[in-house]
């Protein structure tokens, strides 16, 4: 039986009014956070302080087509705002990855708010990078 359009159209407005699009669970915000899917984190400034270097972000991103939905939420590395000698560590890390979209979060107090490694395709959407040494910094891109 075919569905007709006013019935897809119908499920995706129900859908998104309930908020069961596409952004996927709702994860808890915790250093060192690996995300492989479509996902949401719950609204709240996060005080999660950067590690010195690139190789310990709080958040890494890994896989295809993944939207991740911030809600809003801040994270934040360092409570010392516009102290850029205290800033270290990474916010979120872009690594392996495609088509990826990242929406609705401010990252500061990081020496770099977003590293992107080995990634195509990313969007960002309402992201505020200001107040990190870097915003961001791409390693490869095609």
């Amino acid at each position: 039986m075919k569905a007709s359009r006013k019935s897809v159209i119908f499920l995706l407005f129900g859908a998104w009014l309930c908020g069961c699009g596409p952004a996927g669970p709702e994860l808890t915000l915790t250093r060192g956070i690996v995300v492989r899917e479509s996902a949401s984190f719950r609204e709240g400034t996060y005080l999660i302080p950067g590690v010195k270097g690139t190789d310990a972000p709080v958040v890494i991103i890994r896989g295809r087509e993944i939207v991740l939905d911030f809600r809003g939420a801040t994270l934040q590395g360092s409570v010392s705002d516009g102290v850029e000698e205290t800033f270290q560590g990474v916010g979120i890390c872009i690594d392996q990855a495609s088509k990826i979209v990242i929406r609705n979060v401010t990252v500061k107090g990081y020496h770099l708010g977003i590293l992107c490694k080995s990634c195509e395709g990313l969007q960002l959407e309402n992201v505020d990078l200001s107040g990190n040494s870097l915003p961001q910094e791409f390693t490869s891109l095609p």
